[in-house]
């Protein structure tokens, strides 16, 4: 049997790089738009690690942050902005 290791890291490296090619290459430049309602330490660090992977690959990357207390009608409101 012939067995391989195989570098998570270095495969996601080949994958990031492929992929910021693939988008220098679109006529439209890539955005992504987070809206995050609360201070979870949680969604913090997932949204920190998107926004830099976007980074890395050429893409915008905005984050919004609201306070806990927003009302739907305000979150409404800025969602459909980005429509």
């Amino acid at each position: 049997m012939n067995e391989k290791i195989i570098s998570g890291k270095e495969c996601s490296k080949q994958i990031r790089e492929s992929l910021k090619k693939q988008i220098n290459d679109l006529d439209k430049k890539l955005k992504l738009v987070v809206i995050r309602v609360g201070n979870d330490d949680a969604s913090r660090v997932y949204v920190k690690a998107k926004g830099k992977a976007c980074n890395e690959v050429g893409v915008d990357f905005l984050e919004i942050i609201f306070r806990d207390d927003v009302s739907e009608e305000i979150l409404i409101d800025k969602i459909t902005r980005f429509k």
